[in-house]
């Protein structure tokens, strides 16, 4: 897979998404530029939770997911996306917010995990 790059600080914001920490929005040409900078694999952290409602994914923010994925490997590169921090909700330490899945990888953290997948 080669040399890698990261894409963060973007689709994984649990706030206001892609521009959320300050960042601008991901564009075809900066990923045509990190393939023609010689890159290989380029990594896209998501937080699929934090824009989801009853379990799926608002499809406009997987459309979002979609295209990026597209131009990366459009691109020639390998993608690998990854559920990010995502607000914590796998194994938090907010007992007060997540109940059922603090401290651990619950059952039911599993099951909604998988069901994003």
């Amino acid at each position: 897979m080669g040399i890698g790059v990261n894409i963060g600080n973007t689709l994984e914001n649990t706030s206001a998404w892609e521009t959320g920490w300050g960042n601008p929005r991901i564009t075809k040409e900066y990923v045509d530029s990190l393939a023609v900078m010689g890159f290989k694999t380029v990594r896209l952290p998501v937080a699929w939770d934090t824009f989801a409602r009853d379990g799926r994914v608002l499809p406009d923010k997987m459309a979002r997911v979609e295209e990026v994925v597209d131009w990366i490997t459009g691109a020639g590169m390998f993608c690998v996306i990854n559920i990010h921090w995502d607000g914590g909700w796998i194994d938090s330490s907010n007992k007060q917010r997540y109940r059922k899945t603090y401290a651990t990888f619950s059952a039911e953290a599993e099951r909604k995990f998988r069901g994003y997948w």
